[in-house]
């Protein structure tokens, strides 16, 4: 829940928000090639720029947690 509240308003500010065009802030896989016979190159490729920038946002959050067992809560 904690993750969550933190979150929240900010993706849903995201969300809110029709000329959305933020980078990611933090950290998201990049450049990793997708087999051959996918419909893009590179992961990143699918999902759009506000997509990235909320799962980078949740992971950077997830990552602040030392324990898991906190994110039940």
């Amino acid at each position: 829940m904690k993750i969550e509240k933190k979150c929240k308003s900010i993706i849903d500010k995201s969300y809110d928000d029709n000329s959305f065009s933020s980078q990611p802030e933090y950290w998201y896989p990049q450049n990793i090639k997708l087999p051959p016979d996918a419909d893009v190159e590179f992961l990143d490729e699918l999902f759009s720029s506000r997509q990235l920038f909320c799962l980078s946002l949740l992971l950077h959050e997830i990552e602040k947690v030392s324990d898991f067992g906190e994110l039940l809560k």
